[in-house]
Parts: C-alpha cells; sequence; structure tokens
C-alpha cells in the first residue's frame, strides 16, 4: 500500500514536473481513457487552451427576435370554415408576455408576403415541466416568493383568424381565411392602421 502523506500541502506544478522527471512510463494512465473498459472518452480536458483552461464559446444569439411570439403546432394547426374546428395558437415569449390583451390584433406572414391577420381571443398558461403545483408544499413556498419563474410555464394566445391580406396593384386587400400558417412562423403586434 501507498503512503498518501498530507493532501494540504499538494501542488498540481509538483505533480507536472514528477511525471515529466520519471518519464511517463507504461504506468502513466491517460485522462481521456477509462481505466475499467479501456475506452476514450471525448472532451474530458482535449478542449484546453495553453493557459490550462478552458476555451471559451460565444454564446450570444445572433440576430434580434422579432415579434411578440411563434405559431405552435403543438396541439395541431387548423384552419377551418367552421370557427369551432380551427385551432390555430402562438407560444408567446416571457419578455412579451405583460404587454399580450384579449382583443389584440396580429399579423403572421407566409412565405410569400401575404399575411394572416388575427384576434386573440383566449390566453393561457399552461406547465413546461410536469409537475403538481396544487399541494402544500408547493403553495406555501410559491406564497414566500416575490413572483413565478415565467420560463418554468408556457404562455399560449389562442388566434382567431379574420383575414388574408395580401397586396394587389400595390393597393392593400383582404379576402376570407383559405389557408394555414406554416408553424415556428414569427407573430407580431398589428400596429399600422391600414392592416388593422
Amino acid at each position: 500500500m501507498s503512503d498518501l502523506d498530507d493532501f494540504t500541502d499538494f501542488d498540481p506544478d509538483d505533480a507536472d514536473e514528477d511525471d515529466a522527471d520519471s518519464g511517463a512510463g507504461p504506468e502513466t494512465v491517460d485522462a481521456t481513457t477509462d481505466g475499467a473498459t479501456g475506452e476514450t472518452g471525448e472532451g474530458d480536458g482535449g478542449d484546453r487552451d495553453d493557459t490550462g483552461g478552458f476555451e471559451s464559446v460565444d454564446v450570444a444569439p445572433r440576430g434580434a427576435d422579432s415579434g411578440i411570439g411563434v405559431v405552435s403546432a403543438t396541439e395541431g394547426l387548423r384552419i377551418s370554415e367552421d370557427g369551432d374546428e380551427t385551432e390555430l395558437r402562438a407560444y408567446v415569449t416571457v419578455r412579451n408576455r405583460s404587454a399580450v390583451r384579449i382583443g389584440k390584433y396580429l399579423l403572421v406572414p407566409y412565405p410569400d408576403g401575404e399575411r394572416l391577420f388575427c384576434r386573440i381571443t383566449a390566453l393561457e398558461y399552461a406547465q413546461e415541466f410536469r409537475a403538481d403545483d396544487a399541494t402544500e408544499i408547493h403553495a406555501r413556498r410559491a406564497m414566500r416568493q416575490k413572483g413565478i419563474d415565467e420560463q418554468d410555464f408556457k404562455f399560449v394566445a389562442t388566434l382567431e383568424p379574420v383575414a388574408v391580406l395580401y397586396t394587389d396593384g400595390g393597393e392593400l386587400k383582404r379576402r376570407m381565411t383559405d389557408r394555414v400558417p406554416k408553424p415556428e412562423t414569427p407573430v407580431r403586434e398589428a400596429t399600422d392602421t391600414g392592416e388593422i
């Protein structure tokens, strides 16, 4: 059995010098090899730069968000002549939730330049993660906090299609809704009085 001494005096630089002096022999174990299976793993220190730290990666998103959210196909996406069978919903992003109201008009673009003009008819929170929030522990914990973490919930707006807006000879026209928008299409608020 080897003498382990006291680990409080351990200096990792000394250990590197000892390895260099002794010459890496067959007892040297590669840090990326699993000793039990002999399989090599990826990313266990192989991506380090010359200073011994990990390589930094830029995680800032490219571009800017446009709109209040996106068309969601989670529960289906359907346009029908019967309004009760129409299923059109939009996921609203966290920073836009406080500005969204029932009755607000939205625009959903089609790939060919036409736009679906619609109105918010319902708003709902749904759980993002499976959890039972109707428990004593959960309720008391929530009562002690100053607010909720909006990212723990989905905020979904139910949309009623009103018309399809299109340009004909430079003039804005509208027709009955006759096509379904693509999933994950950005949804923006209708602010131009000509569109409304």
